[in-house]
């Protein structure tokens, strides 16, 4: 890989070119790349991985985006996550939750073996405390702790 890679907290930040120009570069020299439609609706396609770090696109279409299959339209990662946002714009939503034995929300944790997750369920019940929206466009880059 010729990006230049610069560990900073433990993600490893890429410019927006050298990630466009990569994945680009990858797509149209692997045959038969795999695409995978995430149950929150996006395309998911691997396009490098090596050792703990992996580069990913992600894809929503603008129109006829496909139906979420999801059980909740929230998502989180077992895994520190360095995104840079290549066309278009992404709102990232970050939630507090705050325990309640009454909530609507059961806590489940990830386990993650052989590269597939398994939820857990807990007896844990939470509810949504606060939310805070952020707004990346093309170019930007955000990052969020597993």
């Amino acid at each position: 890989m010729t990006s230049e890679e610069i560990a900073i907290n433990g993600f490893y930040q890429f410019r927006g070119e050298d990630l466009s120009s990569l994945s680009h570069n990858i797509a149209e020299e692997i045959k038969g790349l795999k695409c995978m439609q995430h149950p929150l609706g996006f395309y998911h396609f691997r396009l490098y991985a090596k050792e703990k770090v992996s580069v990913r696109l992600h894809y929503w279409p603008f129109k006829e985006r496909p139906s979420s299959s999801a059980a909740t339209p929230y998502h989180d990662h077992v895994w520190n996550l360095q995104s840079c946002v290549l066309t278009g714009r992404i709102e990232n939503v970050l939630l507090t939750l705050k325990k309640d034995t009454a909530g609507p929300y059961v806590v489940a944790q990830i386990e993650q073996i052989n590269g597939v997750d398994a939820v857990v369920p807990t007896s844990e019940r939470v509810r949504i405390d606060s939310t805070e929206i952020n707004s990346y466009s093309a170019g930007e880059n955000y990052s969020m702790q597993s």
